[in-house]
């Protein structure tokens, strides 16, 4: 059901995801996580040479803003999720002032550790942004994740986490640094953005390659030791190997004939 806080700013999520007062996740153990995903993120803007993909979207209508930030994958390199925040007001907070901290936030992403793990429960909480259910799994988004979040806690994830250190550090929460901001459009919104079953299709494929490619460069190095073996006399006398598309195992055709040694230098 849902329930508690229906809205939470970004301040408050960052602070804790589950509301003010709410010790489901240790404080303690919500600090290592966030401490954890910010060197995690830095490393992966070294190979990012520091840029990111961005949008923002402003509706003054409604006075709400978007910001769309292509966040890359961990493991896949030049492979890339869409991670989507919209702050918005109320009569409460009226403005919110120039920081978007200090407004209502709300979330999507079609990562799949998100989607499988959090897009249920922060449905429940009217924390997914609804304008992009449309772009969202809909089995994931309206079924409880038994297995991954039993309990339909709301927890950081570590896609979003990558998105809020993004936009704090190339001050993209103060609204006065996003003047030039586009016309909310839905429609260009939408465009930009790969819904979340396609992605995760594309994810999957993707692993398939990189396992490939994993098998490929560990029996490269098998064949690097082989021919790295210290024995005298063409090695090729002494060991053949056998490749049926990827190289397969080593086969001893023959022993290397033992050689007694004895004073003087001569042989026996």
């Amino acid at each position: 059901m849902k329930g508690a806080y229906i809205m939470i700013t970004l301040e408050e999520y960052i602070s804790n995801p589950m509301g003010k007062g709410n010790n489901v996740v240790p404080a303690m153990f919500r600090e290592t996580q966030k401490k954890d995903y910010d060197v995690r993120f830095h490393n992966l803007m070294v190979r990012e040479h520091g840029k990111l993909q961005y949008y923002v979207y402003r509706d003054k209508d409604l006075n709400t803003w978007y910001i769309h930030i292509k966040v890359p994958s961990e493991t896949v390199k030049e492979f890339y999720y869409d991670v989507v925040f919209k702050f918005y007001t109320d009569e409460k907070i009226k403005n919110g002032g120039r920081s978007l901290n200090n407004w209502y936030v709300q979330f999507y992403s079609n990562d799949p550790a998100w989607v499988y793990t959090y897009s249920y429960a922060y449905t429940q909480k009217d924390l997914i942004i609804k304008e992009l259910s449309a772009k969202m799994d809909k089995v994931a988004m309206t079924t409880p994740s038994k297995e991954k979040n039993p309990t339909n806690i709301i927890n950081f994830s570590k896609i979003i986490f990558f998105g809020y250190v993004f936009m704090k550090e190339r001050g993209l929460l103060n609204t006065l640094s996003l003047g030039a901001a586009e016309p909310y459009n839905l429609r260009v919104l939408e465009s930009n953005i790969e819904q979340a079953e396609e992605k995760i299709s594309k994810r999957e494929e993707e692993d398939k390659h990189v396992s490939t490619r994993k098998k490929i460069d560990v029996d490269t190095n098998t064949l690097r030791k082989i021919n790295r073996i210290g024995v005298s006399g063409d090695a090729t006398d002494r060991l053949r190997v056998h490749r049926v598309g990827n190289v397969g195992k080593v086969k001893k055709v023959s022993a290397v004939n033992k050689v007694k040694t004895i004073k003087g230098g001569k042989k026996k």
